[in-house]
C-alpha cells in the first residue's frame, strides 16, 4: 500500500475518539475529545490525528493517537493531505521521542521547547520528609476544616449533579485570558475514567477526575476543581487521595499535563527573524497568561519534568502561524 492508494477520511465518531485516547493517548491527547476538533484517519490503519484548522494552519493537538506501527503511514498521509489543501502543519505539543522521529524522517524542520510535562510516580510519597512539609500543612488544614475526600464509584444521580455543580461554579469563576484546549464532560463515555470528590458538612466542594492512559500504564489527572469558598488545601487533598489509591493499586504513572517551562524557549531550525518573533510572542504569553502558577503549584508534589516541544513542518514562524495558534488556544 502506497500513499497514493490511500483515501483518508475526516469522519470519526465520539466513542472511537475516546477509545483511541484511552488505548494510545498521552496527556495532551484529550483535546481530541472536544467536538470542535477535526480528526484524520486512514482506512485499515488504526489510530487518528486530532487537529483544528485556522489561518491555513492545521494545528495538531499532541501527537498521532495510534499504535507505533501505524504512525509512519498515518503521519505521512496526513501531511500529504494538508499539502494538497495548502495548510501548514504545527504540532502544538509533542514528546522528545516524537520530535526526534519527526526530524529524522524530515516530517518537521523546526522545533521550540517552551513547555514540559509534569509527572508523578504514585509509589513515591511526596508528603514525607522536609520537602513534604508544605503538603502536610495543606492536608492538615483541610482536614481540620472538616474536608473529606472519597472516590466516586457507584451510580448516584444526585451526587453526580452536585459534582457537576462544582465544575460549573469553577468554570464560571475563571477570570482573565485563559489557555483553552478542550471542553469536557464529567460523566460522558465513562470507560477509563475515575472521579474523586471533596465534601464539607455534606456539601461537595471539590472535584478531580482521571483519564486512563493504557500506553503509559497509568492515568492523566484531567482536571481538579474547587468552589471559591473551599478551605485552603482542598485541591491538594483531592490529589493526595487519588495518588494514595493509585499507590495501593501498584500504579507508577500519573501525568498532570503540561506547564510552561522555566527556560526562555529554545528554538531549533529557525532563522534569526523567526526566532526573534517567537521569543517576542513567548514574552507576551508569559505576561498575559499565568502559566507559571500552574508549574509552581505542582512543584510541591515533587514532580518529574519531561521536555515537550512545539513542532513546525517548515522552519518558519510568521504572523499567520502565531495568529492561528493563538486563536485556537484562547477560543472556546
Amino acid at each position: 500500500m502506497t500513499l497514493v492508494d490511500i483515501i483518508p477520511t475526516e469522519s470519526y465518531d465520539t466513542h472511537s475518539r475516546s477509545e483511541s485516547v484511552r488505548r494510545w493517548g498521552s496527556s495532551y491527547s484529550t483535546a481530541l475529545l472536544d467536538p470542535r476538533c477535526l480528526t484524520f484517519s486512514v482506512p485499515s490503519v488504526e489510530g487518528v490525528i486530532g487537529y483544528r484548522k485556522e489561518n491555513n494552519c492545521a494545528v495538531v493537538f499532541g501527537e498521532p493517537v495510534c499504535p507505533p506501527e501505524s504512525r509512519e503511514i498515518l503521519v505521512k498521509t496526513f501531511h500529504q493531505h494538508c499539502k494538497e489543501h495548502g495548510w501548514r502543519v504545527i504540532y502544538l505539543i509533542s514528546s522528545q521521542e516524537f520530535r526526534d522521529w519527526a526530524f529524522a524522517n524530515h516530517i518537521c524542520r523546526g522545533s521550540v521547547h517552551l513547555t514540559e510535562e509534569l509527572v508523578i510516580n504514585p509509589q513515591f510519597d511526596a508528603t514525607v520528609g522536609s520537602k513534604g512539609h508544605l503538603l502536610r500543612k495543606k492536608l492538615n488544614h483541610s482536614t481540620g476544616e472538616g474536608v473529606s475526600v472519597q472516590e466516586y464509584v457507584d451510580i448516584n444521580p444526585v451526587l453526580e449533579k452536585d459534582i457537576e455543580t462544582v465544575a460549573n461554579i469553577w468554570l464560571k469563576g475563571r477570570k482573565g485570558l485563559q489557555i483553552y484546549l478542550a471542553d469536557f464532560e464529567l460523566f460522558s463515555d465513562r470507560k477509563g475514567k475515575r472521579w474523586f470528590y471533596a465534601s464539607q458538612k455534606g456539601r461537595v466542594i471539590g472535584v478531580l477526575f482521571l483519564n486512563q492512559l493504557e500506553a503509559h500504564k497509568g492515568w492523566l489527572l484531567n482536571m481538579q476543581m474547587a468552589v471559591p469558598e473551599a478551605p485552603n488545601g482542598t485541591t491538594e487533598a483531592l490529589v493526595l487521595k487519588a495518588v494514595q489509591i493509585l499507590r495501593e493499586e501498584g500504579c507508577s504513572y500519573l501525568t498532570l499535563g503540561t506547564a510552561l517551562s522555566e527556560n526562555e524557549g529554545t528554538f531549533v531550525g529557525f532563522g534569526k527573524i523567526s526566532s526573534w518573533l517567537g521569543q517576542s510572542v513567548l514574552k507576551g504569553v508569559r505576561y498575559f497568561f499565568p502559566l507559571d502558577k500552574r508549574r509552581k503549584y505542582w512543584e510541591k508534589f515533587q514532580v518529574k519534568k519531561e521536555p515537550t516541544y512545539q513542532l513546525f513542518e517548515k522552519p518558519q514562524i510568521g504572523i499567520k502561524e502565531i495568529i492561528g495558534v493563538m486563536r485556537i488556544i484562547t477560543t472556546k
